[in-house]
């Protein structure tokens, strides 16, 4: 069975390098994903490199870890957009098959997607998909298209079950 929820409560935060160069990264600590699109996964919390000197945070613990993670001497600045996401989590043995409706990745863990966040268009509504494992997903969709985007995969879950008679009407 394929389930769609949200996972909350969310805490996301933007990190830009105030400066570009290599060794921006080298001086920060605890280190960052280096490649575009690589997810970093430790515990609660999920780092991902979205472009040049650019990161988004997400944690599921309350505001505030990322303060005790970046120190005033590190060459980053801290935005706070927990408001602006809302975090979904597809699980299932259809999960793979229902993102590949949406859009043209290969979402499987499989695929060496696994540590990835890859930034993409769910049915014309921008999100970044986060493989976890073989059954399981994590879908990253700004606020104002969660509810629309739920609706459009809950839909997907249901058709998946039902057989083709009884929706090709």
């Amino acid at each position: 069975m394929t389930t769609l929820s949200e996972i909350a409560p969310l805490s996301v935060h933007r990190l830009l390098a105030t400066r570009r160069g290599n060794n921006v990264l080298e001086q920060i600590e605890p280190k960052l994903p280096s490649r575009i699109s690589e997810a970093l996964v430790d515990g609660s919390r999920t780092v991902m490199m979205l472009g040049p000197a650019e990161w988004l945070v997400l944690d599921r613990e309350p505001i505030g870890p990322v303060d005790r993670m970046i120190g005033p001497e590190q060459p980053l600045l801290v935005f706070d957009e927990s408001d602006a996401w809302r975090l979904l989590r597809l699980q299932g043995e259809d999960a793979v098959d229902i993102v590949t409706q949406f859009c043209p990745i290969d979402a499987s863990a499989d695929s060496g997607f696994k540590r990835s966040a890859c930034a993409t268009h769910l049915a014309r509504h921008p999100a970044i998909v986060m493989p976890r494992s073989a059954g399981e997903i994590a879908i990253l969709v700004p606020r104002s298209y969660a509810t629309s985007l739920f609706a459009l995969v809950s839909d997907a879950i249901t058709r998946s079950v039902l057989p083709e008679t009884e929706y090709a009407r």
